[in-house]
């Protein structure tokens, strides 16, 4: 079984250095499986979940490694291994339904009280990715869930997340990934 790393480092931002982080992990016999980055200021935050479907290199490689890439000897870099349970490709992709969220700004609470509808639904979240950035109308705030909600609590999970949506000033889009029923 494939044994897989969290990649997580903080450093200044440079042009190329995705590229680079994710060549170096390749050069080492891994596999970039889920990857995010987000410029902070003169920053960067880039996290990565990387499979090393052979032999796994020691933490303290991977770690020099990315120290050796140019500007990032004195980068924050976080590796932390672990072996994934048994899956199958479906299970990737058991994500039933693409919800996104809308407003401008964000309130305290928010994205919890949006991806708690869920759970009253037996549903499960597989992916959730909340972003801000600037629109002429000002700070947008969005979150994106992924989620797998059984056949029978699509229509209520939808009407109940529509009035957490509609009472906390989001619009709201919903799109099934796949064929349901």
């Amino acid at each position: 079984m494939p044994t897989s790393a969290v990649i997580s480092i903080l450093c200044r931002d440079r042009m190329g250095l995705i590229a680079a982080i994710s060549e170096t992990i390749v050069d080492m016999g891994g596999k970039v499986s889920d990857m995010t980055a987000s410029v902070l200021g003169q920053g960067i935050v880039y996290v990565a979940i990387s499979l090393w479907p052979d032999k796994e290199p020691p933490i303290a490689e991977i770690q020099d490694r990315i120290h050796e890439l140019p500007g990032l000897g004195g980068a924050d870099v976080q590796v932390n291994t672990f072996e994934l349970l048994p899956f199958s490709v479906e299970s990737i992709e058991k994500g039933t339904h693409r919800i996104r969220c809308r407003r401008i700004n964000d309130n305290r609470g928010d994205l919890g009280a949006l991806s708690g509808t869920f759970a009253d639904f037996n549903a499960n979240l597989v992916r959730v990715h909340a972003e801000r950035y600037m629109t002429a109308a000002g700070w947008e705030f969005t979150i994106t869930l992924e989620a797998m909600i059984p056949d029978e609590e699509i229509k209520a999970c939808f009407e109940a997340l529509k009035k957490t949506a509609k009472r906390l000033g989001y619009a709201l889009e919903w799109e099934a990934k796949k064929e349901t029923g």
